[in-house]
């Protein structure tokens, strides 16, 4: 019994810090404008860097993509900066199911209403679960978290997820980033600044 608190209390405490860890460089990234500079500045690590944060879009609701005319202004290849936007992507998406995965140890989780009915209905829609997660990734403008947290609450394996997310990440990424480089190019022109 003690051994199970002690269990629970530490995965308490690491998601605790992960998530402090996620608000503080959200908060630096949001207020900081010197920040884009700093990351074009750490060259393609900036680029996982600023994926990762903003991939954690419930501390900082803003696409990665967001960020990809600063890094293509910079001289960074766009199918560079495309896959290692991907990376830091799942990277948080990774963080944020692990958050779910320990949090799921928590009693009153397991007691909720919602929660029965979720393995009730992932469990009967098993095969569509994998669809799912790809078509979402791939073209649903809301978090990955939405759908990652839940099926990591119930306890789906992540080795069942990195698959379609993985894929279904790189399909969003590469469609708004080349978007993003489109409409930059598009902007510029008819302001006849390129």
């Amino acid at each position: 019994m003690k051994e199970h608190k002690g269990k629970i209390a530490l995965s308490v405490i690491s998601v605790t810090v992960v998530v402090i860890v996620a608000v503080v460089l959200a908060i630096v990234a949001a207020q900081n404008e010197a920040f884009a500079e700093r990351v074009v500045s750490l060259g393609y690590l900036g680029v996982v860097i600023a994926a990762y944060i903003s991939g954690l879009d419930v501390v900082l609701p803003m696409p990665a993509v967001a960020f990809v005319p600063v890094f293509t202004a910079a001289g960074f290849a766009l199918p560079v900066v495309i896959a290692l936007m991907v990376v830091g992507t799942v990277l948080a998406d990774l963080t944020s199911y692990l958050i779910g995965y320990y949090g799921r140890r928590v009693r009153t989780i397991q007691e909720a209403q919602w929660y029965a009915r979720m393995q009730r209905m992932v469990h009967e829609r098993k095969r569509l679960i994998l669809p799912f997660v790809f078509v979402y990734a791939s073209i649903v403008p809301l978090p990955n978290e939405l759908i990652i947290v839940p099926l990591s609450l119930l306890g789906y394996r992540i080795r069942m997820l990195v698959l379609p997310l993985l894929l279904g990440t790189i399909v969003h990424i590469t469609i708004f980033a080349l978007g993003a480089e489109q409409l930059v190019s598009f902007i510029s022109a008819w302001m006849g600044t390129e």
